[in-house]
């Protein structure tokens, strides 16, 4: 992408080529994800979702759970009796988000919309036919798993004739069906996997909303500089919102679930993916960005620079000009 930029520049000299700003966070997004703890909460959560859409009776269960919970709240709740009812009737239960190949941010859904459903999956696997319905409890005391194995065929057509099943559970063994419910049944009431999930969402959220908001009817090329920067920039005190969002994991006495050196290289990665996005017109949209006048942007050494570069090209290389146009901005 930059060889044909370069390219561009070359024959058209007064022209500005910049990288897709949405492209270039979804990649800095994805390099988070990719980190080995990250990955696996990821993994963990797509086996989850999995499991509960190819079980029915997973899969119904969730809306139930969701129900019984919303008809419990809406009775211990100030709402009078006969808007009790039909408040039950708008209810809608959420559905399980699948992460896309194709669908920027999906894996993110993903974790928000577990999260959201956390006491429904686990009301799901602590319920007292969830071991008959999903196999677990076909297994009979002090049989051999060899032995088991042995019966598949049969087992499995009886049982598919009995549930209909999804194609993909078919293809798998009684043995390996329990060993797979029984891991998701530990995994849903694993509290350990919730905490580190929510440090997960806490740490892709400031690059989501940058996302959405880059892919919003927005003019954003005047905020893509300040955005990045403060959320590459070394953590000071004072700082408040997303300001070295990145930078305060890497401190060996921060609080996290985290293993220190994927943490260390949080700060480093979003160095790497801004540089690869920056371009000087982000530096000059900064400038010009009316919401940002109380800034002193020529302060940075870099802004200075990158403003001098788009106003020589704004003015067809005459420095003069140039100069003239830095001095009536300052």
């Amino acid at each position: 992408m930059r060889e044909a930029r370069a390219q561009v520049e070359e024959k058209l000299p007064h022209s500005f080529t910049y990288s897709c700003g949405i492209h270039g966070v979804h990649k800095w997004i994805e390099d988070y994800c990719a980190l080995p703890t990250v990955a696996k909460v990821i993994k963990d959560h797509e086996f989850i979702v999995k499991k509960f859409r190819n079980k029915q009776f997973l899969h119904a269960e969730l809306f139930r759970a969701q129900r019984s919970a919303e008809l419990k709240h809406l009775f211990t709740s100030t709402i009078v009796e006969e808007d009790t009812e039909k408040e039950y009737e708008r209810f809608t239960p959420l559905t399980l988000v699948r992460k896309g190949a194709t669908r920027m941010g999906s894996a993110y859904d993903m974790l928000v919309r577990n999260m959201e459903l956390k006491e429904a999956l686990d009301k799901v696997v602590t319920h007292a036919d969830y071991g008959k319905r999903c196999g677990i409890a076909q297994r009979r005391s002090g049989m051999a798993a060899e032995q088991v194995a042995a019966e598949t065929v049969v087992a499995r057509d009886a049982y598919a004739t009995e549930t209909g099943e999804a194609a993909e559970e078919l293809r798998l063994t009684i043995v390996e069906m329990q060993k797979q419910y029984i891991a998701l049944k530990e995994l849903v009431r694993d509290e350990n996997m919730w905490d580190l999930t929510q440090e997960v969402i806490d740490l892709l959220a400031p690059l989501i909303v940058f996302l959405k908001d880059l892919d919003s009817h927005q003019a954003m090329m005047g905020e893509v500089y300040r955005r990045c920067e403060r959320l590459t920039k070394d953590v000071e005190e004072g700082d408040e919102g997303d300001a070295g969002h990145f930078s305060k994991y890497g401190a060996e006495d921060y609080a996290s679930l985290l293993p220190l050196d994927e943490r260390q290289r949080l700060q480093e990665i979003g160095i790497a993916r801004w540089n690869y996005l920056h371009t000087p017109l982000h530096s000059f949209a900064y400038c010009l960005n009316p919401r940002l006048h109380f800034i002193d942007h020529f302060a940075d050494t870099e802004v200075r620079q990158d403003f001098h570069t788009c106003a020589m090209k704004f003015c067809g290389g005459d420095e003069d000009l140039a100069t003239e146009m830095e001095v009536d901005y300052t």
